[in-house]
């Protein structure tokens, strides 16, 4: 199970989730979303008592506050690609790598995929809070290999073009 909660408390923006490792065991991860935060893993005997630990666990933290995000954004990440070698779409893939790694340690969000054509490759992530994982993301890509975008921006969807 993969549960990300969240809680605004005076202008800060905090984080909650768990995700299972295997069937008796799992990850909980906390802090302030951009940050690493504190991780804990949660082990039990069996399948059944595990499940119970964990929903324990979030019924006491829904209880501090935390609920599932009102909104989410699209933060897509352009680099140039005239012409697309095996190269880059191997770099595309270690970027995406890279990226769900980042934004699911820090609370930002997750990966959502990747893309490529008309000269360009992308990668796009569900986050949160824009303004705060575009600071992260371009902090974190920069002086890498994945340094070189041509820009990280937000995708807005008018409803009523759906």
């Amino acid at each position: 199970m993969l549960l990300k909660l969240y809680k605004k408390q005076d202008g800060i923006l905090y984080y909650w989730q768990t995700w299972d490792k295997n069937p008796k065991s799992g990850f909980i991860n906390w802090g302030i979303v951009g940050e690493k935060g504190t991780r804990e893993i949660i082990r039990a005997k069996n399948k059944l008592e595990f499940e119970l630990l964990i929903q324990a666990t979030i019924n006491k933290i829904r209880e501090k506050g935390f609920t599932e995000p009102v909104t989410e954004n699209i933060l897509v990440i352009e680099y140039a690609a005239e012409n697309m070698t095996v190269n880059k779409l191997k770099k595309l893939h270690r970027l995406g790598d890279h990226l769900a790694y980042l934004v699911g340690y820090t609370g930002l969000g997750a990966f959502d995929g990747n893309g490529y054509g008309f000269g360009k490759m992308d990668v796009s992530v569900t986050v949160v809070d824009f303004e705060i994982a575009k600071r992260v993301i371009a902090a974190d890509l920069e002086d890498t290999t994945f340094g070189n975008y041509l820009s990280i921006t937000k995708v807005d969807f008018d409803e009523d073009e759906v």
